[in-house]
């Protein structure tokens, strides 16, 4: 499957989310490695971090194994007791679930149909475009409302 035949969700990017996301470059780092290793499947897993305002601060990733029973090259799914951990070690840490992030191989960087489907609301969805071993984009998103559209969130790695 191309970038052209992804089937893509509602998307609204004059309909910029107010939420901006702030991650760190060795976090950053070690989520374009994450991609790059599992490539040409999905890499998947969490964002951990501080809401200050309209500032999401990630603080900790925590990478995960794709466990999406078909195709891993067009989807990812997280073994639901390994978010469930982390929501609860997160909360000891002072830290929330406030997203997730994951790859896709065909270099796209927005939220394909499939991401809607799984998406919960109100979190960041960090996503990475992969091509030819080298990560060629990084977008943030949010569902933020019952009309199930995605919003671009303004992403600065720093």
């Amino acid at each position: 499957m191309t970038v052209e035949d992804r089937q893509l969700p509602t998307i609204c990017p004059s309909q910029r989310s107010p939420m901006s996301v702030r991650i760190g470059p060795t976090l950053f780092s070690s989520i374009v490695e994450h991609a790059l290793a599992d490539a040409p499947l999905e890499c998947c897993g969490l964002l951990l971090g501080i809401i200050h305002a309209d500032t999401v601060m990630i603080e900790r990733v925590q990478p995960a194994i794709n466990v999406h029973p078909s195709d891993r090259t067009q989807a990812y799914e997280i073994e639901p007791t390994v978010t469930f951990s982390a929501l609860r070690s997160g909360m000891n840490g002072g830290l929330s679930l406030v997203g997730f992030y994951h790859s896709h191989p065909d270099g796209s960087t927005a939220p394909s149909s499939v991401d809607l489907a799984g998406a919960w609301q109100e979190k960041l969805y960090l996503i990475l475009g992969v091509r030819n071993g080298e990560v060629v984009g990084a977008t943030a998103w949010r569902l933020a409302n019952a009309a199930e559209q995605f919003s671009a969130v303004e992403l600065t790695v720093s």
